[in-house]
C-alpha cells in the first residue's frame, strides 16, 4: 500500500443499522439514526478491503484501535460512505485516517490501526482467553503465604516432597476446603492465571477427576487474585 492510498464502503442505512436497534432492552429508547457503532464498523470495512491484497494463506487483517468522533446524525434509509486513508506503518500496525459522509456532509472522522494475523492462531488463542479451565486455585494458610512475600516465586511447605504444587479448579473449590482445611479459621487461595505460568502445568490424578498440579515455582505475574475464606 502507498501512503495516501484510499478505500471506501457504502451501504444504505436500514433498521438494524439505528441505534435505535442496539438495545436487547425493551425499556431503553434510542433514536432512529444511524448508530456510531455501525460507523465504525464501516470504517474498519474501508481499511480491511484496502489490506486485503496483502495478506498470505491463512492470513486476516484484525482492527486494533479507534479514536473516532460522531458529528452529526443520519436518518434512515440514507446512503453512508466509510473511507479509509492509509498513512503508513508503525512497528507492526498499519494507520489510517477514517471519516464518514452522507448526503449532508461529513458526519464522523478519526484514527483507525489494523494488524496482520493468522486466522488459526487468532481463534486459538481467543479461546484459550475465555476457556474457563483457563484459572487454577492453590490454598495456603496465611502464615506461610506472608512468609514467602518478597520471594521471586512462590513454593509450598511440602515442595520438596510432593514434587509439584496442587491446585484446583473452581468446580474442585469446595472438595479441596471440606477434604483439607476444615477447622482452619482462615484460608488464603492463589487465583492463577495458567496462561501466564512459567513452570510446566498438568491435569493429573489416580481417579476419573483429575487435579492441576504445576511443575516449578508459581511466578508472580501468573497471580491475578488472592482470596480470602474465612471459616
Amino acid at each position: 500500500m502507498e501512503i495516501g492510498q484510499v478505500s471506501t464502503v457504502s451501504i444504505i442505512g436500514q433498521d438494524e443499522d439505528m441505534a435505535s436497534h442496539i438495545s436487547t432492552d425493551p425499556n431503553d429508547k434510542f433514536p432512529e439514526v444511524f448508530a456510531t457503532s455501525r460507523m465504525v464498523a464501516m470504517m474498519e470495512l474501508a481499511a480491511a478491503k484496502m489490506m486485503k491484497p496483502m495478506l498470505k494463506e491463512g492470513e486476516l487483517s484484525v482492527g486494533v484501535g479507534v479514536n473516532i468522533i460522531h458529528l452529526a446524525a443520519t436518518p434512515n434509509h440514507t446512503e453512508v460512505t466509510a473511507k479509509a486513508t492509509y498513512q503508513g506503518k508503525e512497528g507492526k500496525l498499519f494507520k489510517f485516517t477514517v471519516t464518514c459522509h452522507d448526503p449532508g456532509g461529513i458526519v464522523g472522522k478519526g484514527e483507525h490501526t489494523r494488524a496482520i494475523i493468522e486466522f488459526d492462531r487468532l481463534v486459538a488463542s481467543a479461546k484459550k482467553r475465555v476457556d474457563p479451565k483457563r484459572f487454577i486455585y492453590h490454598f495456603v494458610k496465611p502464615d506461610y503465604l506472608q512468609a514467602q512475600e518478597g520471594k521471586e516465586e512462590y513454593y509450598p511447605a511440602d515442595y520438596e516432597q510432593e514434587g509439584f504444587i496442587h491446585c484446583c479448579t473452581k468446580d474442585q473449590w469446595e472438595h479441596v476446603r471440606t477434604s483439607y482445611y476444615v477447622g482452619v479459621p482462615e484460608i488464603k487461595v492463589l487465583k492463577l492465571d495458567s496462561n501466564k505460568l512459567k513452570s510446566t502445568l498438568k491435569y493429573e490424578g489416580k481417579t476419573e477427576e483429575k487435579f492441576p498440579h504445576i511443575y516449578g515455582g508459581i511466578n508472580k505475574e501468573a497471580i491475578v487474585e488472592i482470596l480470602t475464606i474465612t471459616q
